[in-house]
């Protein structure tokens, strides 16, 4: 059976959804726990054992770099589930819709930040100084300017890249140009048979093999399959070896060196930039090909906490950076200074997942009325430039 318009497809948003609780934790454990991404950094005892862990099949759990893979790769899904039941035509059209999908976040992300640090309620420097989190401490050297974090909230993180005030938007970029390779992809698809599909696939895979937008060639061939599944009788055995292989090319170390690990060999590739990036990719690729034939694995990503997560996801994601460096840092501070580093943690941590969630609660409550502006307005000045068009015509 075809994908329909309008079919749910569970399982996506509850991967989406523990994904985005996964980065959040990584950004934690980074800023706290620095020897998960930097072997030279304080040494802690329970450093030691995420060491361990970091450079094991375990730290799928908390890889960050693993969780955008599937963020990529699920946003790229539904854009081609979109682009595949509907006429491709107008990119200007399209391209001013997904700027005005992503921007407002993007403002509101940026904007509380500036804020947060020009009332010093931000502790990022003093929070890297306690843990010499040496990625921490990389942002906010030089003093903020508003005219800065206007030019990003407005253009520049999406469009461009440059996310100084909120570094974790670096993937805004991806997000929004991904949408583009999408319906490219889809475009030279459409209609061909499996065997020039199959070519264009693996052609665009090629050239693209060493960047993000691996993962959105990648969706639409999912997609693609997801769609004609029907139509192709796959072992189930299939489903579970890509299952297994997938979750090992997931886990390759993001941070570590993998020399003398059971990753040495993968390492060994005819290129040294951006390795992790590429098993990442090709990993969460194969583990929802998997679930695409493992019933149960679809009902487990189908629980009701993981599509809650999933819904609001990109609000986690915005508010994630902004909250770590305000609540996060201000409760692990406190009790630092009282001498409870680990406590601290915990206890910061679950305050601050408490108080994402209700946040990004009401930010999608507030950006669902915002967009609904947003996309009347914009509506207006096609139908103003419409009537001008046919009026000069006539």
């Amino acid at each position: 059976m075809e994908s329909k318009k309008g079919e749910k497809i569970y399982f996506l948003t509850g991967i989406k959804g523990m994904s985005a609780i996964v980065v959040i934790l990584y950004h934690m454990l980074s800023a706290v726990y620095p020897p998960i991404i930097n072997k030279t950094a304080l040494i802690r005892p329970e450093s030691l054992f995420l060491t361990k862990i970091a450079i094991s099949p375990l730290n799928i759990f908390f890889d960050g770099n693993l969780a955008v893979a599937f963020f990529f790769l699920i946003s790229g899904f539904f854009t081609a589930k979109a682009c595949f039941n509907s006429k491709l035509h107008n990119s200007a059209e399209k391209f001013f819709k997904r700027y005005i999908r992503l921007a407002p976040y993007i403002f509101i992300s940026v904007m509380l930040i500036y804020i947060s640090i020009r009332i010093e309620i931000n502790k990022s420097h003093e929070f890297a100084q306690a843990t010499q989190s040496a990625w921490l401490a990389q942002f906010y050297t030089v003093p903020v300017k508003l005219s800065t974090a206007l030019a990003e909230a407005l253009y520049g993180s999406l469009i461009f890249g440059v996310c100084s005030m909120n570094p974790t938007l670096w993937t805004m970029q991806y997000i929004f140009w991904g949408s583009f390779y999408v319906i490219g992809t889809t475009v030279l698809v459409m209609n061909r048979n499996w065997k020039h599909r199959i070519l264009i696939y693996t052609a665009l895979s090629f050239m693209l093999f060493n960047t993000y937008y691996l993962g959105y060639i990648l969706s639409v061939a999912l997609y693609d399959y997801y769609n004609n599944r029907s139509n192709i009788r796959l072992s189930r055995y299939l489903y579970f070896a890509a299952l297994f292989v997938g979750l090992f090319f997931a886990s390759y170390p993001a941070e570590f060196p993998t020399d003398n690990t059971i990753y040495s060999i993968m390492s060994k590739l005819p290129w040294t930039y951006q390795v992790p990036m590429f098993w990442h990719n090709i990993g969460a690729a194969l583990i929802i090909f998997a679930f695409f034939g493992i019933e149960k694995l679809q009902k487990l990503m189908s629980f009701k906490i993981l599509l809650f997560f999933g819904d609001i996801s990109y609000e986690i994601y915005i508010l994630g950076f902004w909250l770590q460096n305000t609540v996060f840092a201000n409760i692990f501070l406190h009790n630092y200074k009282k001498g409870y580093y680990g406590r601290g943690f915990l206890i910061a941590a679950i305050i601050t997942y408490i108080i994402l969630i209700i946040c990004s609660v009401i930010l999608k409550k507030v950006y669902y009325n915002l967009e609904k502006v947003c996309v009347s307005f914009y509506k207006n000045i096609i139908i103003y430039y419409r009537n001008r068009k046919n009026e000069y015509r006539r």
